[in-house]
């Protein structure tokens, strides 16, 4: 068992999303669940049970509340995750910290940059800890591509790739994320995530552009309304560091017009010394070549789950050339692996998530994913929306 202090949770938004968070995390030490919230009783009670049936012996039993504000004078919950629609997460994330909360965000966290300012601002005054649940920052293939890249073993990011072709089989015209004004659009909702991690490897956006289709009319621009629900999104976005001459390119394309069965994210990634193809918006598959230098090979062995492969292997170092620049290598290899489980590798995402916040916390030594990340994410996911819609080039 993991030693450290029993931290009171309090969890908003019971839905469908939130009974598989509640059940993801139901085998963690450490935490009690002393409070669940939501405006239908219904889902109140399913999450209820889902918690308790995950817990298993000794259970605690939360306490069920239909309005947040009754959290706000229980000075013994220190934690509360917000698993709303988005366009509640700037509103409640106000009240919980003015009623000294630590918080753990779904993704965005906000609509946007100037509410986002708002929770850090406020956070910073109260002394509080608030983090988003940027799950691919706890993926193994890409904390492992991290990894590499920035112990310089891959060379300089020239080329970054995103395609994800979505389901909307159960996103009738109705729900709160064909809104703008409830999800933010489909950059906000959901491009934050991607955003973030281009800039983890990547480094600071320059300038971007993008643009859009909407559904029947095929008009570009961004509208409500059934007609006028945008369901594809494309940006091109310039990276770079300061001091640094590199830059990269990185294409990012979202759809949600498939049925599920056609659901496919492929990610490919060009270093100077690698192509990399990751599978999987649960990143699960990890593919690609290497030009291998010291110290690569034996930074790969310590992953299990993955294989190499030696295509040739050069007795002298052999120098190859890139973009004018000399690439001394000792060998070629392919890389190959999968992480087995797609769900499981999911939720433990989300796990080192919440436990990287208690751990912050705590006062322990934390991955914690700040939510001062999210903002630098929304702000470049406004600025998409902000091209798509004016039809022009918006520099950062």
């Amino acid at each position: 068992m993991r030693p450290g202090p029993t931290h009171r949770l309090a969890v908003i938004g019971c839905g469908a999303f939130g009974r598989f968070c509640l059940e993801t995390v139901a085998s963690m030490d450490g935490i009690e669940l002393a409070a669940l919230v939501d405006t239908d009783a219904r889902n109140l009670d399913a999450a209820s049970r889902v918690w308790r049936t995950g817990r298993k012996a000794g259970a605690d039993a939360p306490v069920l509340m239909k309005d947040h504000r009754e959290l706000l004078q229980l000075p013994d919950i220190d934690t509360v995750w917000v698993i709303t629609p988005p366009y509640l997460h700037h509103r409640l994330a106000k009240d919980l910290l003015m009623a000294g909360k630590h918080l753990f965000l779904e993704k965005p966290g906000s609509l946007t940059v100037a509410q986002a300012d708002e929770i850090l601002a406020l956070s910073r005054s109260k002394g509080l800890h608030v983090a988003i649940d940027f799950v691919m920052r706890h993926n193994p293939i890409y904390t492992l591509i991290a990894e590499l890249h920035h112990a310089g073993l891959l060379g300089p990011l020239e080329r970054f790739a995103l395609e994800n072709l979505a389901a909307d089989e159960n996103l009738p015209p109705q729900h709160w994320f064909w809104h703008p004004e409830l999800s933010g659009g489909i950059w906000i909702e959901h491009g934050v995530h991607f955003f973030d991690l281009a800039a983890w490897l990547a480094g600071t956006p320059e300038s971007l552009v993008s643009t859009a289709i909407s559904r029947e009319n095929g008009e570009v621009g961004l509208r409500g309304g059934a007609a006028g629900m945008v369901d594809s999104v494309s940006a091109t976005v310039i990276y770079g560091n300061p001091g640094v001459s590199e830059k990269s390119i990185a294409n990012f394309y979202h759809s949600f017009t498939r049925p599920r069965v056609l659901e496919c994210t492929r990610a490919s990634l060009g270093f100077q010394r690698a192509n990399l193809n990751v599978k999987g918006w649960v990143a699960e598959e990890l593919s690609g070549r290497v030009l291998a230098g010291e110290g690569l090979l034996e930074k790969l062995s310590m992953h299990p789950w993955l294989e190499v492969e030696t295509l040739e292997e050069y007795r002298e170092k052999r120098v190859f050339l890139g973009r004018g620049r000399n690439i001394p290598s000792e060998n070629l290899i392919a890389i190959r692996g999968s992480l087995g489980d797609r769900q499981e590798v999911y939720r433990e995402s989300i796990r080192k998530g919440l436990r990287g916040l208690l751990d912050a916390v705590a006062g322990r030594d934390s991955g914690m994913v700040s939510f001062s990340l999210a903002r630098d994410a929304i702000r470049l996911a406004e600025a998409a929306t902000v091209s798509q819609r004016e039809r022009t080039h918006v520099p950062l």
